[in-house]
């Protein structure tokens, strides 16, 4: 029985561990998601004849403004796709957490 329940506290404390680390990753996400985002909006302000710019290693090569709304646009739903992921592994590890949590009170609950 105790064995029973240091494996579901195990179980709770590494949900707790991965949810911590799950939501930083979301935070970053989100925060180069805002970047992209306003990068896009500046983009579509400048003219179709103004110099662009993409970084290449330590340089600076003139690219293509179409490339460079593709790029943004790939690098965003990208984005997109993560965070929806990382969100999904977020509500397991919540679950996870909850559930051993209360299968704890239960045995502790039984033994007294």
């Amino acid at each position: 029985m105790e064995q029973l329940a240091a494996q579901i506290q195990e179980k709770a404390v590494d949900s707790q561990k991965q949810l911590r680390s799950i939501l930083m990753q979301v935070t970053a996400k989100e925060r180069s998601l805002r970047i992209k985002e306003l990068a896009k909006k500046e983009l579509n302000v400048v003219g179709k004849d103004a110099a662009v710019y993409g970084g290449v290693g330590k340089m600076f090569i003139r690219t293509d403004l179409d490339s460079v709304r593709k790029t943004i646009d790939e690098e965003i739903s990208s984005l997109l796709g993560d965070i929806d992921s990382l969100r999904k592994k977020k509500d397991y590890h919540e679950t996870t957490a909850v559930n051993a949590n209360s299968h704890l009170q239960k045995m502790k609950e039984s033994v007294i």
